[in-house]
Protein backbone atom coordinates (compact mmCIF):
# COMPACT_ATOMS: atom_id res chain seq x y z
CA UNK A 1 0.00 0.00 0.00
CA UNK A 2 2.84 2.36 0.87
CA UNK A 3 4.41 1.95 -2.60
CA UNK A 4 1.06 2.55 -4.31
CA UNK A 5 0.44 5.67 -2.23
CA UNK A 6 3.93 7.02 -2.99
CA UNK A 7 3.47 6.41 -6.71
CA UNK A 8 0.17 8.28 -6.61
CA UNK A 9 1.90 11.22 -4.93
CA UNK A 10 4.56 11.31 -7.63
CA UNK A 11 1.85 11.40 -10.32
CA UNK A 12 0.10 14.25 -8.51
CA UNK A 13 3.34 16.22 -8.23
CA UNK A 14 4.08 15.81 -11.93
CA UNK A 15 0.54 16.94 -12.78
CA UNK A 16 0.98 20.00 -10.58
CA UNK A 17 4.22 20.90 -12.31
CA UNK A 18 2.44 20.57 -15.65
CA UNK A 19 -0.03 23.37 -14.82
CA UNK A 20 0.43 25.74 -17.78
CA UNK A 21 1.81 29.20 -17.03
CA UNK A 22 0.57 30.88 -20.18
CA UNK A 23 2.94 33.56 -21.39
CA UNK A 24 0.06 35.96 -21.95
CA UNK A 25 -0.42 36.12 -18.20
CA UNK A 26 2.91 37.88 -17.86
CA UNK A 27 1.41 40.75 -19.85
CA UNK A 28 -1.18 43.34 -18.91
CA UNK A 29 -4.08 42.09 -16.80
CA UNK A 30 -6.78 44.35 -18.21
CA UNK A 31 -9.41 43.20 -15.71
CA UNK A 32 -12.77 41.47 -15.59
CA UNK A 33 -15.29 41.66 -18.42
CA UNK A 34 -18.80 41.49 -16.91
CA UNK A 35 -21.55 39.50 -18.56
CA UNK A 36 -24.95 40.85 -19.50
CA UNK A 37 -28.23 39.54 -20.83
CA UNK A 38 -29.15 43.01 -22.12
CA UNK A 39 -29.83 43.26 -25.84
CA UNK A 40 -27.03 45.25 -27.47
CA UNK A 41 -27.72 47.02 -30.75
CA UNK A 42 -24.56 47.04 -32.87
CA UNK A 43 -24.84 50.39 -34.64
CA UNK A 44 -21.74 52.35 -33.64
CA UNK A 45 -23.64 54.13 -30.87
CA UNK A 46 -22.90 53.54 -27.20
CA UNK A 47 -25.67 51.59 -25.44
CA UNK A 48 -26.01 52.47 -21.74
CA UNK A 49 -24.98 48.97 -20.70
CA UNK A 50 -21.44 49.59 -21.98
CA UNK A 51 -20.94 52.03 -19.09
CA UNK A 52 -20.91 48.97 -16.83
CA UNK A 53 -18.35 47.17 -18.97
CA UNK A 54 -14.59 46.89 -18.57
CA UNK A 55 -12.99 50.13 -19.80
CA UNK A 56 -9.65 49.87 -21.64
CA UNK A 57 -7.83 53.08 -22.52
CA UNK A 58 -5.00 53.60 -24.99
CA UNK A 59 -1.54 54.55 -23.90
CA UNK A 60 -0.76 58.24 -24.35
CA UNK A 61 1.79 57.47 -27.07
CA UNK A 62 3.17 54.08 -27.99
CA UNK A 63 5.12 54.49 -31.19
CA UNK A 64 7.46 57.14 -32.51
CA UNK A 65 5.54 59.54 -34.70
CA UNK A 66 2.13 58.60 -33.33
CA UNK A 67 -0.30 61.48 -33.21
CA UNK A 68 -0.49 62.58 -29.58
CA UNK A 69 -4.09 63.66 -30.17
CA UNK A 70 -5.21 60.19 -31.29
CA UNK A 71 -6.55 57.99 -28.49
CA UNK A 72 -9.36 55.60 -27.65
CA UNK A 73 -11.41 54.27 -24.79
CA UNK A 74 -13.00 50.86 -25.30
CA UNK A 75 -15.73 49.18 -23.28
CA UNK A 76 -16.03 45.39 -23.12
CA UNK A 77 -18.92 43.07 -22.25
CA UNK A 78 -19.84 39.46 -23.00
CA UNK A 79 -23.16 37.62 -23.05
CA UNK A 80 -22.14 34.87 -20.63
CA UNK A 81 -22.28 32.29 -23.40
CA UNK A 82 -20.25 32.78 -26.56
CA UNK A 83 -20.06 36.43 -27.64
CA UNK A 84 -17.81 39.39 -26.76
CA UNK A 85 -18.92 42.97 -27.41
CA UNK A 86 -16.66 46.00 -27.70
CA UNK A 87 -17.58 49.63 -28.20
CA UNK A 88 -14.69 52.06 -28.73
CA UNK A 89 -14.78 55.84 -28.73
CA UNK A 90 -11.88 57.13 -30.81
CA UNK A 91 -10.55 60.65 -30.50
CA UNK A 92 -8.87 61.59 -33.79
CA UNK A 93 -9.56 65.12 -35.02
CA UNK A 94 -7.30 64.68 -38.05
CA UNK A 95 -8.46 61.36 -39.44
CA UNK A 96 -8.08 60.68 -43.15
CA UNK A 97 -11.32 60.05 -45.04
CA UNK A 98 -10.17 57.38 -47.47
CA UNK A 99 -13.55 57.34 -49.22
CA UNK A 100 -12.27 60.36 -51.15
CA UNK A 101 -9.03 58.69 -52.22
CA UNK A 102 -8.40 58.00 -55.88
CA UNK A 103 -7.61 54.36 -55.14
CA UNK A 104 -8.76 52.24 -52.21
CA UNK A 105 -5.97 51.73 -49.65
CA UNK A 106 -5.21 48.39 -48.02
CA UNK A 107 -7.39 47.69 -44.98
CA UNK A 108 -4.63 48.45 -42.49
CA UNK A 109 -3.85 51.79 -44.15
CA UNK A 110 -7.16 53.27 -43.04
CA UNK A 111 -8.11 55.02 -39.83
CA UNK A 112 -9.36 51.99 -37.97
CA UNK A 113 -9.28 50.02 -34.74
CA UNK A 114 -7.96 46.47 -34.59
CA UNK A 115 -9.00 44.04 -31.88
CA UNK A 116 -6.88 40.95 -31.27
CA UNK A 117 -8.07 37.89 -29.35
CA UNK A 118 -6.15 34.77 -28.42
CA UNK A 119 -8.83 32.39 -27.16
CA UNK A 120 -6.31 29.75 -26.18
CA UNK A 121 -4.28 32.37 -24.27
CA UNK A 122 -1.17 30.48 -25.33
CA UNK A 123 0.22 33.33 -27.46
CA UNK A 124 0.56 31.09 -30.48
CA UNK A 125 0.38 32.67 -33.93
CA UNK A 126 -3.27 31.67 -33.94
CA UNK A 127 -4.57 34.97 -32.62
CA UNK A 128 -7.67 36.37 -34.29
CA UNK A 129 -7.39 39.84 -35.83
CA UNK A 130 -10.57 41.89 -36.25
CA UNK A 131 -10.70 45.43 -37.68
CA UNK A 132 -13.31 48.14 -38.28
CA UNK A 133 -12.48 51.36 -40.11
CA UNK A 134 -14.14 54.75 -39.70
CA UNK A 135 -16.45 54.03 -42.67
CA UNK A 136 -17.78 50.85 -41.02
CA UNK A 137 -15.87 48.35 -43.16
CA UNK A 138 -15.06 45.16 -41.25
CA UNK A 139 -12.06 42.97 -42.01
CA UNK A 140 -10.61 39.78 -40.55
CA UNK A 141 -7.11 38.57 -41.23
CA UNK A 142 -5.39 35.20 -40.90
CA UNK A 143 -3.28 34.54 -43.98
CA UNK A 144 -5.37 36.85 -46.15
CA UNK A 145 -7.90 39.63 -45.60
CA UNK A 146 -11.64 38.86 -45.45
CA UNK A 147 -14.11 41.74 -45.77
CA UNK A 148 -17.60 42.37 -44.34
CA UNK A 149 -19.81 39.28 -44.91
CA UNK A 150 -16.69 37.16 -45.46
CA UNK A 151 -15.80 37.66 -41.79
CA UNK A 152 -18.83 35.75 -40.42
CA UNK A 153 -17.16 32.29 -40.42
CA UNK A 154 -14.56 33.75 -38.06
CA UNK A 155 -17.12 34.88 -35.52
CA UNK A 156 -17.21 38.50 -36.70
CA UNK A 157 -20.99 38.70 -36.78
CA UNK A 158 -21.65 42.38 -36.06
CA UNK A 159 -19.78 45.59 -36.77
CA UNK A 160 -20.51 49.29 -37.16
CA UNK A 161 -18.93 52.73 -37.14
CA UNK A 162 -20.22 56.25 -36.60
CA UNK A 163 -18.69 59.72 -36.89
CA UNK A 164 -18.48 61.74 -33.65
CA UNK A 165 -17.60 65.31 -32.71
CA UNK A 166 -14.04 64.30 -31.81
CA UNK A 167 -13.44 61.52 -34.31
CA UNK A 168 -15.38 58.31 -34.73
CA UNK A 169 -16.63 55.23 -32.87
CA UNK A 170 -16.59 51.54 -33.77
CA UNK A 171 -18.45 48.56 -32.36
CA UNK A 172 -17.57 44.85 -32.49
CA UNK A 173 -19.73 41.76 -31.95
CA UNK A 174 -17.46 38.70 -31.94
CA UNK A 175 -18.61 35.13 -31.39
CA UNK A 176 -16.12 32.48 -30.28
CA UNK A 177 -16.11 30.23 -33.33
CA UNK A 178 -13.40 27.63 -32.81
CA UNK A 179 -13.53 26.86 -29.09
CA UNK A 180 -15.95 27.46 -26.25
CA UNK A 181 -15.55 30.39 -23.88
CA UNK A 182 -16.78 30.42 -20.30
CA UNK A 183 -16.77 32.38 -17.06
CA UNK A 184 -13.39 32.78 -15.31
CA UNK A 185 -11.63 32.14 -18.63
CA UNK A 186 -8.64 34.31 -19.50
CA UNK A 187 -8.45 35.44 -23.12
CA UNK A 188 -5.40 37.03 -24.73
CA UNK A 189 -6.31 40.58 -25.77
CA UNK A 190 -4.92 43.67 -27.48
CA UNK A 191 -6.22 46.82 -29.19
CA UNK A 192 -4.36 48.81 -31.84
CA UNK A 193 -5.48 52.07 -33.43
CA UNK A 194 -4.34 52.77 -36.98
CA UNK A 195 -3.88 56.53 -37.16
CA UNK A 196 -3.42 57.77 -40.73
CA UNK A 197 -1.91 61.15 -41.42
CA UNK A 198 -3.73 63.48 -43.79
CA UNK A 199 -1.49 62.50 -46.69
CA UNK A 200 -3.20 59.10 -46.61
CA UNK A 201 0.18 57.36 -46.79
CA UNK A 202 1.79 57.59 -43.36
CA UNK A 203 0.42 55.31 -40.67
CA UNK A 204 1.08 55.55 -36.95
CA UNK A 205 -0.22 53.20 -34.26
CA UNK A 206 -1.57 53.70 -30.78
CA UNK A 207 -1.89 50.63 -28.54
CA UNK A 208 -3.73 49.48 -25.44
CA UNK A 209 -0.44 48.49 -23.83
CA UNK A 210 3.26 48.40 -24.58
CA UNK A 211 3.27 44.96 -26.22
CA UNK A 212 3.01 46.71 -29.62
CA UNK A 213 0.97 43.83 -31.04
CA UNK A 214 3.56 41.17 -30.23
CA UNK A 215 1.52 38.01 -29.48
CA UNK A 216 4.10 36.65 -27.05
CA UNK A 217 3.59 39.78 -24.94
CA UNK A 218 -0.21 39.96 -25.11
CA UNK A 219 -2.10 40.91 -22.01
CA UNK A 220 -5.43 39.29 -21.19
CA UNK A 221 -9.00 39.92 -20.16
CA UNK A 222 -10.92 37.68 -17.77
CA UNK A 223 -14.51 36.74 -18.64
CA UNK A 224 -16.33 37.35 -15.38
CA UNK A 225 -19.41 35.63 -14.01
CA UNK A 226 -20.57 38.95 -12.57
CA UNK A 227 -23.77 39.98 -14.36
CA UNK A 228 -24.71 43.61 -14.98
CA UNK A 229 -27.87 45.39 -16.09
CA UNK A 230 -28.66 48.96 -17.05
CA UNK A 231 -30.71 49.54 -13.90
CA UNK A 232 -28.16 49.47 -11.07
CA UNK A 233 -30.83 48.60 -8.49
CA UNK A 234 -31.55 45.31 -10.22
CA UNK A 235 -27.98 44.42 -11.18
CA UNK A 236 -27.35 40.79 -10.30
CA UNK A 237 -24.03 39.45 -9.08
CA UNK A 238 -23.99 35.71 -9.53
CA UNK A 239 -20.39 35.11 -8.56
CA UNK A 240 -17.38 37.10 -7.46
CA UNK A 241 -15.03 37.86 -10.37
CA UNK A 242 -11.98 35.67 -10.76
CA UNK A 243 -8.65 36.94 -9.51
CA UNK A 244 -6.40 38.31 -12.23
CA UNK A 245 -2.69 39.01 -12.48
CA UNK A 246 0.49 37.43 -13.74
CA UNK A 247 1.08 35.55 -10.49
CA UNK A 248 -2.21 33.61 -10.59
CA UNK A 249 -0.89 30.46 -12.29
CA UNK A 250 2.29 30.32 -10.17
CA UNK A 251 0.28 30.80 -6.99
CA UNK A 252 -2.12 28.01 -7.88
CA UNK A 253 0.72 25.65 -8.71
CA UNK A 254 2.41 26.52 -5.43
CA UNK A 255 -0.73 25.65 -3.50
CA UNK A 256 -1.02 22.33 -5.28
CA UNK A 257 2.59 21.46 -4.52
CA UNK A 258 2.17 22.47 -0.90
CA UNK A 259 -0.90 20.26 -0.54
CA UNK A 260 0.86 17.36 -2.22
CA UNK A 261 3.87 17.79 0.05
CA UNK A 262 1.66 17.88 3.12
CA UNK A 263 -0.18 14.79 1.96
CA UNK A 264 3.11 13.04 1.35
CA UNK A 265 4.23 13.77 4.89
CA UNK A 266 0.93 12.57 6.31
CA UNK A 267 1.13 9.42 4.25
CA UNK A 268 4.55 8.50 5.72
CA UNK A 269 3.27 8.95 9.25
CA UNK A 270 0.25 6.74 8.59
CA UNK A 271 2.45 4.07 7.06
CA UNK A 272 4.74 4.05 10.08
CA UNK A 273 1.79 3.71 12.44
CA UNK A 274 0.47 0.73 10.50
CA UNK A 275 3.79 -1.03 10.93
Amino acid sequence: MKKIFSLALVVLMLAALAVPAFAAETGTAYGNVPKTSEAIKVDGKMDDIYKKGLAVKSLAKTEKGADAAASFTAYLLWNGKDTIYCYADIVDPTYYDHSKAATAPSAWNTDSLELFLDYSNKVARTRDQYRIDLLGTATYYDTKTYTNKETAPFGFEGYAAAKTDKGYAVEFQIKAYKEAIAGDMKVGFHLMLNDMELDGKTRNNVHSDACNNTPSKFGYITLSNTAVKVDATTAATTKAPAATGSSAQTFDAGIILAVVAAAAGAGVVVSKKKH
